[in-house]
């Protein structure tokens, strides 16, 4: 008799088993659809927000200016140096960075380290911008880092074979862009001074 009963009692309790698996299994393969569909995944929504300054359109040259975008320019007695560049957002060059941007220029000073020695630091809200000074030095390297917030920068930075920039204490330094570039030779050698027809 109690053979008889455990069987169908054993055949009830893998019904009700089954069944159950199954509907367990139906409520977890929904969400895994909804996912694989990007329904509710708020960690596979595009964050990029094209916020931060880069370098575009580099270019240097030399001209009869002396100051750069963001104050009154001056005509000296010759020519300086100059550096143009427009500034982009990370999401390409046609993209103008509208807030002020922070600059900080150094200077090649050394092959040993430290071989970069802060020259001159300013900012500007201009998205087409130009810079022309005397401290721009013939046949000299430079390297221009911008930020997208006021930060003090070391006095002396090293640079290392892949253009990976470090203060002394060898800390990474991070900026939203650096611009490495050389001057020419030109500046002092053309007269900014046009005399007028007659005059002395």
């Amino acid at each position: 008799m109690k053979r008889s009963l455990f069987l169908p009692m054993a055949v009830i309790s893998l019904f009700l088993a089954a069944i159950a698996f199954n509907a367990c299994q139906k409520e977890t393969k929904e969400p895994l659809s909804s996912a694989k569909e990007g329904k509710g995944n708020p960690a596979h929504v595009d964050t990029k927000t094209c916020v931060h300054p880069v370098f575009c359109n580099k270019q240097v040259d030399a001209s009869c200016i002396d100051g750069y975008s963001c104050v009154l320019a001056m005509i000296p007695a010759t020519n300086r140096n100059r550096i143009r560049w427009h500034v982009g957002t990370q999401c390409g060059c046609s993209n103008s960075y509208s807030s002020t941007v922070y600059y900080t220029l150094y200077k090649w000073t050394s092959n040993t380290a430290p071989q970069y020695t802060k020259v001159a630091t300013f900012s500007c809200n201009n998205a087409t911008m130009w810079y022309a000074k005397t401290l721009l030095t013939n046949s000299s390297v430079f390297n221009l880092l911008i930020d997208e917030t006021s930060i003090t920068r070391p006095t002396s930075i090293s640079e290392d074979a892949f253009g990976y920039l470090y203060d002394t204490g060898g800390t990474p330094i991070s900026s939203s862009d650096n611009w490495k570039f050389t001057t020419g030779a030109t500046a002092g050698t053309v007269s900014c001074i046009v005399k007028e027809p007659g005059g002395i």
